[in-house]
């Protein structure tokens, strides 16, 4: 996930990030090979910006269909990440029975 400091520049409007614990969206490095989206990568933006971005919808499907199907649009209109808990159970059982046994 992409380390944001307040005054760091939003990777899509290029204006400061004034305050990153509230309207922030971050993402994750996984290597972004498509120019249209790289500005994304390991990187932070105003949650107005990636939700008024006019490659939203496009970088929604382009990052689902490589990282696992995690972004989605919510009723509000915000990207926001979706959890996984199908992997997170299976992981704890996994740390549960490694410590376990």
């Amino acid at each position: 996930m992409a380390l944001v400091d307040a005054g760091m520049p939003c990777a899509i409007c290029r204006s400061p990030i004034d305050n990153p614990m509230r309207d922030t969206f971050a993402m994750k490095m996984w290597g972004i090979e498509d120019d249209r989206f790289a500005l994304l990568d390991d990187a932070a933006c105003h949650r107005a910006c990636i939700d008024q971005w006019e490659h939203r919808n496009e970088f929604l499907a382009y990052y689902n269909w490589n990282c696992r199907d995690e972004l989605y649009v919510d009723r509000n209109g915000h990207v926001c990440y979706r959890f996984d808990y199908a992997h997170w159970i299976g992981n704890a059982a996994i740390m549960t029975f490694t410590i376990l046994f």
